[in-house]
């Protein structure tokens, strides 16, 4: 029934399935997603969550959206500048922007947001096959956290662009520590027919937060 008819980009099938049924189970008042796209993503959760719960969609960019919820209030700037208010709320929130993972986890522990889906959460051995995905990943601060990875820099190139990452800048972070729960996605391929199309994860956090 989605709206979304090209599915080349963003999320898949299978991602979508998993994205429904976290949100069925939890049961947010309020829904923060942070990188829109087409909308495929806000179209689910507008069907996974109650009438009364709040939906925050934050881009940069609206230009490509193909959806829009009646529930949702839209944002044209990053969460950082308007960030939304949590008090009160069971709050879930989706990060699909190529942000650095570390910076949202961040938001996420000081605004108290317990339930998080991370969107192409890669490690080391295979962010290049993105070719620009948010750095550090959820799963590059645990390789880096279980000393995974033995260089201080790492560079590549990728669309006519180069990019480097030091990783003695995230050595010493602390905030992976409050992660209670990091479950990747399945491949759902034997059941569903469809391909994944990414590497997502489901973040539960600590409920005492380590400063």
């Amino acid at each position: 029934k989605t709206p979304i008819k090209d599915m080349n980009s963003g999320f898949g099938f299978n991602e979508g399935l998993f994205l429904f049924c976290i949100i069925k189970v939890v049961k947010p008042s309020l829904v923060i997603e942070s990188g829109v796209m087409k909308g495929f993503t806000t179209y689910l959760i507008d069907a996974a969550t109650e009438k009364d719960c709040i939906i925050n969609c934050y881009d940069i960019s609206f230009e490509n959206i193909e959806y829009r919820s009646n529930k949702a209030r839209y944002f044209n700037n990053d969460i950082n500048q308007i960030p939304p208010k949590t008090n009160n709320h069971k709050v879930l929130a989706f990060w699909d922007d190529h942000t650095s993972q570390l910076d949202r986890l961040e938001f996420s522990i000081k605004n108290n947001i317990k339930y998080n889906i991370f969107d192409d959460d890669l490690g080391f051995l295979n962010f290049h096959s993105d070719g620009w995905p948010p750095i550090p990943s959820i799963t590059m601060l645990f390789e880096i956290k279980s000393n995974l990875i033995k260089t201080d820099e790492i560079n590549w190139f990728s669309r006519g662009r180069k990019g480097k990452v030091f990783i003695n800048k995230f050595i010493n972070n602390k905030a992976v520590e409050n992660i209670l729960v990091h479950k990747k996605f399945q491949n759902l391929f034997p059941i569903t027919g469809y391909q994944n199309h990414s590497e997502c994860s489901f973040v539960k956090l600590k409920t005492k937060i380590k400063k």
